[in-house]
């Protein structure tokens, strides 16, 4: 009978500890109007397939991190003044969960980047 509870409360830790590190992952996106130029302020929408959306502000180095993101498929949404709004599937997994954005400013112009802006 100790056996028995011994393999259930092991079993109970294990399992426990799983589920711990699967919501325990850090998802970072940057967003930039070119490969050298973050786009500030740009609003972050992270939509799970289940479960409540997270939001996020891209801050003033282009990057917003969001914590304890449980691994799994997301749709993440990313949208900027003057910038096409964007979307990307993704999957948030054990590894580095690092996104980049490369807008497109709404006229078309590529990587969005107008000297002095």
């Amino acid at each position: 009978m100790k056996l028995f509870v011994s393999l259930i409360l092991a079993f109970s830790v294990c399992a426990g500890a799983t589920l711990a590190q699967s919501r325990n992952q850090t998802l970072t996106i940057v967003v930039k109007g070119s490969p050298e130029h973050p786009v500030k302020h740009a609003c972050v929408t992270l939509i799970p397939k289940t479960g409540e959306l997270l939001f996020g502000q891209i801050d003033s180095r282009g990057r917003v991190r969001f914590k304890n993101v449980a691994q799994g498929e997301y749709r993440l949404v990313v949208r900027a003044e003057s910038y096409e709004l964007q979307k990307k599937e993704i999957t948030v997994g054990p590894d580095d969960n690092t996104i980049t954005f490369n807008l497109i400013w709404l006229d078309g112009t590529e990587h969005g980047w107008r000297g002095g802006q």
